[in-house]
């Protein structure tokens, strides 16, 4: 059995992938004959199946590097957008699993 900091981490990682595929979705909808909405939308949804993968495999000693390094240029990317109430709510959905996963270290690369 994985341990509580896994499987919370886990939780977030998924959390996260639903966010970019409903944000990705919107994006669709938001066709107005700009091909630039299609490419973010497929960013975002690309980005979900990203953190679908290295929630489901973050035990794993390459997964959880590309897993920090992802969270932390994503936060860094989030900090230089403009900046709203739904972006401070994704930023601290990007923080929590970074943070246990910074400070649980050993429990995720006890393999």
């Amino acid at each position: 059995m994985k341990s509580r900091a896994v499987q919370i981490t886990r939780i977030f990682f998924y959390i996260l992938a639903a966010l970019w595929l409903a944000v990705g979705v919107g994006y669709i909808f938001r066709y107005n004959g700009q091909a630039i909405y299609w490419v973010m939308s497929g960013i975002m949804i690309v980005n979900a199946f990203v953190f679908i993968a290295i929630g489901a495999n973050i035990t794993k000693r390459l997964v959880y590097w590309l897993g920090v390094i992802f969270l932390a240029i994503s936060i860094f990317l989030f900090i230089f957008d403009e900046f709203g109430y739904a972006d401070l709510i994704a930023l601290i959905l990007f923080i929590i699993p970074l943070v246990i996963m910074l400070v649980k270290r050993k429990e995720f690369l006890a393999a």
